[in-house]
Order: structure tokens, then sequence, then C-alpha cells
């Protein structure tokens, strides 16, 4: 008689000591108490081996197949859990890239500005980012508004030091001979061509 090397030292009780039925392929089933005390189904064939004579194998069937149909679950919920991840992934690509689309407008439209094709944030945004897109585009106007009395302030400047300079230059060209003449006058052609370069 054979028996799987699983069993080590044990042994499986014969089907002829317990009730059990016969199968069409001469195969017998019946239940026994395994070796760790749990309900076995136990399948038993004569297989014929020549010289060495009937042979009865012992298959515990109930364990392999309880085994194979854990595994079996466990890969059914595993592919469940890969389908569940992959969709969170698409789920949160989608968010990502169509979520942020209005951070990549608001971007593109800065760089416009910053190389004076435009002179605002244009478009309309989504309420998240809407309050962002009006603060930028009152930062901008309010910058612009702080260039434009610079420059004023700069002009009116300029038109009112041109006068003192002219009589500078006057009085200065008047006594060539003078090095005290000499050295004003120098110093205010340079400041005239400042002030003519003057925004």
């Amino acid at each position: 008689m054979r028996s799987s090397r699983s069993l080590w030292d044990s042994t499986l009780p014969h089907l002829d000591d317990v009730s059990s039925a016969s199968s069409a392929a001469g195969a017998r089933q019946g239940y026994v108490q395994g070796p760790e005390e749990q309900m076995l189904r136990l399948v038993e064939r004569t297989i014929d081996l020549g010289d060495e004579g009937d042979s009865w194998w012992r298959l515990p069937a109930t364990p392999w197949r309880s085994t194979m149909r854990r595994v079996a679950s466990t890969g059914r919920w595993a592919q469940r859990f890969a389908v569940i991840g992959i969709m969170f992934l698409l789920i949160t690509t989608f968010q990502v890239r169509f979520g942020l689309a209005p951070l990549k407008r608001i971007s593109a439209g800065l760089a416009s500005i910053r190389s004076g094709a435009a002179e605002r944030l244009e478009g309309s945004f989504p309420i998240e980012v809407a309050a962002l897109a009006r603060d930028t585009n009152a930062l901008i106007e309010a910058n612009r508004e702080i260039v434009t009395r610079a420059r004023t302030h700069v002009g009116n400047l300029a038109h009112a030091l041109k006068t003192p300079l002219s009589v500078m230059m006057n009085e200065a060209s008047a006594n060539p001979e003078n090095t005290l003449a000499s050295k004003i006058r120098e110093q205010t052609d340079i400041m005239r061509d400042q002030v003519a370069h003057s925004p």
C-alpha cells in the first residue's frame, strides 16, 4: 500500500474499514478521521503495478479541493482589488489632468503678460481659481498704475530740470576761460543728456 509523502509517519484508515461508496471508475469514496483530527474525504482506487501486485493509493481529496477553492477565492479577490486599483489610478489621473488645467491656463496667461502679448488674464475660470485670476488681474492693474505714475513723475521732473540746466549752461558758456565754468558746462551737458533720455 502506497501513500502520500505529506503524511510523514501517519497513515489513513482503509475504506474497507468504513462505509464507502464505489464509483463507476472503480474508485471508492468515503470520509475518515485525518492525522490532525480533521474530517477528510478519501478516494481510493486499485492500481495494478505488475510484479509488485495490486496497490492501494489513498488520496485525501477534501484538503486539496479546499485549498484550491481558497486559492481561487484569493485569486478572484486579487482580480477585484486589481480592477479597483486600476479604476482609482484612472480616476486620479483624470482628476489631476483636468483639475489642474485651469492653473496651466493661468500660467500660460502670465507668460503672455510677461512677454507683452497680453495685458491681463482673459477667459472664464472655475470657482476654485476664479479668485486667484481676479486678484492676479488686480495686482497687474495696480502695478501698471504705479508704473504710469512713476513715468509721469519722471517726465515732470525732467521737464522741470530743463530750464535750470539751460540757465546754468548759458552762464557757464558766458565765461569760457573760467575753469569752474568749464567744469559746470561739462557736468551740465551730462545732466542734459540724461534728462533727454529719461522716459
